[in-house]
């Protein structure tokens, strides 16, 4: 067994890519991954979908719902609900998606908005413990103390 079979076995997650995929373009791999019918099914989907009038660049531009088949996701803004608190109770979010079949409805938003309003609920749930939120290193020792376990997650993930 080879020091690098070894390290795969270790640590099965690492990013090391096989031999035979090394140096193969982006298209290629995705031949590989599809077949060559079915990429170029699937580069016609796209370029008829960047002809709908909700096309944008930035947006998800989904050519179908991964929860239904529908081949109609829209490209919309999308409220999404805080967690209840008294400063805000939702984010609208630009660049979202949702299912136009009425019995799915599903909807998808971008990775990046969904981190902003992690930190927003956050700065929320921090804002409850501490109405005037100071610099970590000007709080008192309770405070801080506080902040650790709120950042932990070991007090109730309620905001009011």
């Amino acid at each position: 067994m080879t020091f690098k079979e070894r390290e795969n076995e270790k640590n099965p997650d690492n990013d090391n890519v096989p031999d035979s995929l090394q140096g193969k373009s982006l298209e290629e791999l995705w031949e590989l991954l599809l077949g060559k019918d079915e990429l170029i099914q699937e580069k016609a989907k796209y370029e008829a979908r960047k002809l709908k009038p909700d096309y944008q660049e930035g947006a998800p531009n989904l050519l179908e719902c991964v929860m239904c088949g529908c081949d109609e996701v829209k490209n919309v803004e999308l409220d999404v609900p805080l967690k209840s608190n008294k400063v805000l109770l939702s984010v609208r979010v630009k660049y979202g998606a949702q299912c136009s079949n009425p019995n799915c409805l599903e909807k998808y938003y971008d990775s990046n908005a969904l981190d902003a309003i992690k930190n927003i609920e956050y700065w929320l749930k921090m804002r409850k413990h501490h109405p005037r939120i100071l610099p970590f290193h000007l709080l008192g020792k309770e405070a801080r103390e506080e902040t650790v376990r709120v950042m932990r997650g070991e007090e109730n993930d309620d905001v009011e």
